[in-house]
């Protein structure tokens, strides 16, 4: 037997004026209902007359809450895991600069040195003429 797919409306109308006969439909509708239709039909249904379509509600909300945070940890942990990647190619990167910029600061100096060098040679040579 197929199930008519039925929307929260519907749901809270069987559930509010008890069609006990439709009750796989209610069932099927908790099952996949989304998130967001789930907290409506708690919400609009009675929880005083019809708790146990309140806690198969909340169940299933549970449930549903569950899968989605579970599903966002994995796309968490694979976002953690590509910046850890990221921050290991950002120090092999940065170590790299940091022994550029030791050979840097060497040759300035020695350049320097030679400047310096060619400067005192060119004041002796003016000096002697």
């Amino acid at each position: 037997m197929t199930v008519t797919k039925i929307t929260l409306k519907e749901a809270v109308a069987i559930i509010n004026q008890r069609i006990i006969a439709r009750d796989k439909e209610i069932i099927h509708f908790l099952l996949n209902a989304p998130t967001i239709e789930l907290q409506g039909f708690i919400h609009e249904i009675s929880t005083n007359d019809y708790s146990d379509w309140f806690k198969r509600a909340k169940v299933a909300l549970e449930i549903r809450l569950a899968e989605e945070a579970a599903k966002t940890a994995g796309i968490l942990i694979q976002h953690t895991e590509l910046l850890t990647q990221q921050t290991d190619k950002l120090l092999n990167e940065s170590a790299s600069l940091t022994k550029l910029t030791k050979q840097l600061t060497f040759w300035t100096i020695i350049i320097g040195i030679f400047a310096a060098v060619q400067i005192v040679i060119m004041i002796i040579e003016l000096f002697k003429h």
